[in-house]
């Protein structure tokens, strides 16, 4: 059970950072770029998107601090809007 509220609130989390990113007019290969060094998305690619096994990458804590960053904001900040948009899809 807690496993799956972990998964759950780091996939918020992913999504939560993409959503920034597209709000601010940031591809999300800039966002690849800036927060991970990763010059052809891939890595940001494999987090994102669940992969043939069926599981997404995991978001390591160090990447989702950079990821903040790079949008201006901080990790707490981007984890209390994961947290508000899981409560909203749960109402």
């Amino acid at each position: 059970m807690l496993e799956k509220v972990g998964f759950d609130l780091e996939r918020q989390i992913v999504k939560t950072i993409a959503d920034k990113a597209d709000d601010m007019g940031m591809s999300q290969s800039q966002l690849a770029r800036d927060a991970f060094g990763d010059s052809d998305g891939n890595r940001w690619r494999r987090i994102r998107n669940t992969s043939k096994g069926g599981k997404p990458q995991a978001l390591k804590l160090c990447e989702a601090v950079a990821a903040a960053a790079v949008l201006g904001t901080t990790l707490d900040r981007i984890i209390v809007e994961a947290e508000l948009g899981l409560k909203n899809q749960s109402d």
